[in-house]
């Protein structure tokens, strides 16, 4: 047998706690807010969700819905040239292959892997170029993906000119590369 609705104003969470652990419904949007020791001005669930619309965040899919962008070239590209440090960039890649030759010439980006991520060179190239041009690439963050290059001679990643030692890449692996 269904039971009823619960109506309440607010649910507090935990009491006992000693923190204010609530969940209430804003009073102007109608939005779910919540309220907890961290975030004690409260947030509302429409301002939680849909990351991909946050200025800084770029979601790359191969396809569906929500991902902004088909490759992750075009997400790069879209991160602007006054990207660093102090107002970084991230990217976003949903599982798949991405068969592409990525040039990064950009400062204070990341890429980040969601799931099984691999990127692959797309003919006798490096997979993945780090080099001045636009900006000085000095803060570069490459997680969770796996590199491939399958042509002779060449590497998965190749960096020219750049002299930093914030460049962090965390990869799943390297495969058939120089």
């Amino acid at each position: 047998m269904p039971q009823p609705p619960y109506q309440v104003d607010q649910l507090q969470v935990e009491p006992s706690s000693g923190q204010t652990l609530t969940i209430s419904r804003d009073a102007a949007t109608g939005s779910l807010r919540f309220v907890d020791a961290v975030v004690t001005s409260g947030v509302n669930l429409s301002e939680m969700s849909g990351i991909s619309t946050v200025d800084s965040v770029f979601v790359v899919g191969t396809a569906g819905a929500g991902a902004t962008y088909s490759t992750v070239q075009s997400a790069i590209d879209a991160v602007p040239i006054t990207s660093n440090e102090n107002d970084p960039n991230v990217i976003l890649v949903t599982p798949g292959v991405y068969q592409e030759n990525l040039v990064l010439e950009k400062d204070g980006v990341s890429i980040i892997g969601l799931g099984e991520v691999v990127l692959k060179n797309n003919g006798a190239s490096p997979t993945l170029t780090i080099q001045q041009g636009v900006a000085t690439p000095e803060l570069f963050l490459m997680k969770n993906v796996k590199i491939e290059n399958d042509s002779v001679g060449q590497a998965c990643i190749n960096i020219q000119g750049v002299a930093s030692t914030k460049l962090g890449i965390s990869l799943l692996s390297f495969e058939d590369c120089t």
